[in-house]
């Protein structure tokens, strides 16, 4: 599996991000990448054996809902969570530029900061207490 997890990295973590951390991404994924070949393909056939007609019920959520996107991910493009935006109401979108499909590794602080502003923008308030 080391072989197909060298080779799954490109997918996962972007260009800069490996050039910028590439003797600590070469130790440390393979270990998080070390899954069973089976495990991923079990993975891709469930997103593929969806139905199309799966995504209308994205219509009907009814929870604050944000939506991140790096502008390398070639897994799960910008257009992908465009059309999430659109589909859930009042869904908002944060794009990382230059973020891969392992975004919150990619961009790990500026991922957390909109993690962190979107819940505290939903959050409700806390009850007075005394």
């Amino acid at each position: 599996m080391g072989a197909v997890s060298s080779k799954a990295l490109r997918w996962l973590i972007g260009p800069r991000h490996r050039r910028r951390f590439g003797l600590p991404l070469s130790v440390l994924a393979p270990l998080a990448l070390n899954a069973s070949p089976a495990a991923f393909v079990s993975q891709v056939a469930a997103i593929l054996d969806q139905p199309d007609e799966s995504a209308d019920a994205l219509a009907e959520l009814d929870v604050p809902t944000l939506v991140i996107v790096g502008t390398q991910d070639v897994l799960t493009p910008m257009a992908d969570a465009e059309e999430l935006v659109e589909r859930i109401p009042d869904a908002q979108l944060v794009v990382l530029s230059g973020a891969s499909h392992g975004l919150m590794l990619d961009r790990a602080g500026e991922f957390n900061a909109a993690v962190l502003e979107f819940l505290s923008a939903v959050r409700p308030p806390r009850a007075a207490t005394g």
